[in-house]
């Protein structure tokens, strides 16, 4: 936590001095780069997303002799798919490349919008639904046709039966008292990446 609070100050520090922190970025950097490449996933969100900041702080120019190699370093950031906070900072991270890199986005990172795109398609928001035994009703399945209706009606009757603690998976079923759970982490991760998709879009 010490070591993400520090981040967060410094990265605060470069918005507000903008290009005047670029004598300072070499040697944050460098401690940047040491958290990239170790082992705690949660301290590598907090390093690509204080870097992504400072890169926009001090511009371009003085960014660009790092970029390829930060490139490479946030590039992990995507792949932790257990973790998409961390790919949410990896998402950011490069939407910011755009940013600086403007119209020599398409030749510097050819592939980011396919990752963004199926990003937003492939992501679950939900988590899975569960019903008790007390809301398994006999309007629960679906009404699929005529010959179904005598199966799903058998299938009710049965699951009526169960005690009141146990639950069964009703990701097939309509109930009016669904229990649905958004995930907020994979919800920012799906807002960044089309956040930086629109961003792409419109430049």
């Amino acid at each position: 936590e010490t070591m993400k609070c520090g981040m967060k100050i410094a990265s605060d520090l470069a918005e507000k001095m903008q290009e005047q922190f670029a004598p300072y970025f070499p040697q944050w950097y460098e401690m940047l780069q040491q958290i990239m490449i170790g082992d705690n996933i949660e301290a590598l969100g907090a390093a690509v997303t204080t870097t992504s900041s400072m890169a926009l702080a001090i511009g371009r120019g003085h960014f660009e002799p790092h970029m390829k190699q930060a490139m490479r370093l946030a590039e992990r950031s995507l792949s932790c798919n257990d973790h998409p906070q961390v790919q949410s900072a990896g998402i950011f991270f490069f939407a910011s490349m755009c940013e600086l890199l403007g119209t020599d986005t398409e030749t510097a990172m050819p592939t980011f919008v396919d990752y963004l795109i199926n990003s937003i398609r492939d992501t679950n928001l939900y988590h899975l639904v569960t019903a008790k035994a007390e809301n398994a009703g006999a309007d629960l399945a679906f009404e699929i046709g005529e010959d179904n209706k005598e199966k799903s009606s058998e299938q009710n009757n049965n699951e009526a039966t169960m005690d009141a603690d146990d639950e069964i998976e009703v990701d097939d079923r309509i109930n009016p008292h669904e229990d649905w759970h958004l995930d907020t982490n994979n919800i920012d991760k799906v807002s960044t990446a089309v956040v930086a998709l629109d961003f792409i879009n419109n430049n």
